[in-house]
């Protein structure tokens, strides 16, 4: 990989990681509907703006609706409605080791609905992830204790966009990734910004110098940048380099919490992490193919 690819690598790994307390410090003073209810539209404009600026065809093709729909529905609507309200229940430290199961539960997904056969080896990634989420959860200095509300919409979240997953990679879209999540983003986020606007909007108060800057950089850097930032990895990596790169999201976003957020980080946060990374590693590992085919 070329290192503009590397430093593209690395802008990712700080972007997402550092979105989950600068998002927790956002949601600390904006009703989290409000939060992203209002967001998600404009960074999907803007992300279809970049797209058509790069020279994609940003219209939605015929045919493929039904789709785009339960994919969008799966992986933006529900995705960020429970994992914001899960994240302004409990740390973000906590919320993002919870989140990035994901790969677990689109694993889960595929061997319920699509008749997948894993190896051995994800068998025990999902095992792994697992026990990591068992030793956050356990005690009664665990996450649970702490906000069992929150957990549960993280783990639905984490849930949701792994079938999310599953129903894209079953499609055969006529998009490019820019485009499609572009998309999925500014379709996704209507129903949020819908909710918001009966419910929440009323609510809303003076914020702070601080809960502002932290939404234009939720807004700028994670959501639009981050993912233009991935499209070009995916683009210039091997698969194992950006699966190695997006394990390290967690980690980042556990020490971004402890650092601008004073958020306790100990051995069983530190295990914890270690299972999952552990287990997505397995499970995201490439399959070998059998002799017959």
């Amino acid at each position: 990989m070329p290192p503009r690819g590397y430093a593209l690598l690395i802008s990712v790994i700080f972007g997402w990681g550092l979105a989950w307390p600068m998002i927790k410090i956002g949601l600390n003073e904006i009703p989290p509907l409000a939060y992203r209810g209002l967001m998600l539209p404009v960074a999907g404009i803007l992300t279809l703006l970049i797209a058509r600026i790069m020279g994609e065809q940003v219209r939605l093709p015929h045919g493929q609706w039904p789709a785009f729909l339960f994919s969008t529905f799966l992986n933006i609507t529900c995705w960020v409605l429970f994992s914001t309200v899960g994240l302004r229940l409990m740390g973000s430290g906590h919320a993002s080791i919870i989140a990035y199961t994901m790969p677990l539960w689109a694993m889960l997904c595929a061997v319920l609905f699509t008749g997948d056969r894993p190896t051995l080896l994800r068998y025990a990634g999902l095992a792994c992830g697992l026990v990591g989420l068992g030793i956050l959860l356990s005690g009664e200095l665990g996450v649970m204790a702490e906000s069992p509300l929150g957990v549960a919409l993280m783990l639905v979240a984490a849930a949701t966009w792994g079938a999310g997953t599953v129903v894209q990679k079953r499609v055969q879209w006529r998009l490019q990734p820019m485009t499609l999540t572009g998309w999925m983003i500014l379709i996704g986020s209507l129903p949020i910004l819908a909710v918001a606007l009966v419910d929440e909007v009323w609510l809303l108060k003076p914020i702070s110098p601080l809960a502002i800057w932290s939404s234009i950089f939720v807004l700028i850097v994670p959501t639009i940048f981050c993912w233009f930032a991935w499209f070009r990895v995916v683009a210039l990596a091997p698969v194992v380099v950006s699966t190695v790169g997006i394990m390290l999201v967690p980690v980042m976003a556990v020490i971004g919490g402890s650092l601008l957020l004073d958020e306790a980080v100990g051995s069983r946060e530190i295990a914890a992490l270690a299972f999952v990374i552990l287990g997505i590693a397995l499970v995201l590992m490439p399959q070998k193919k059998s002799a017959a085919n």
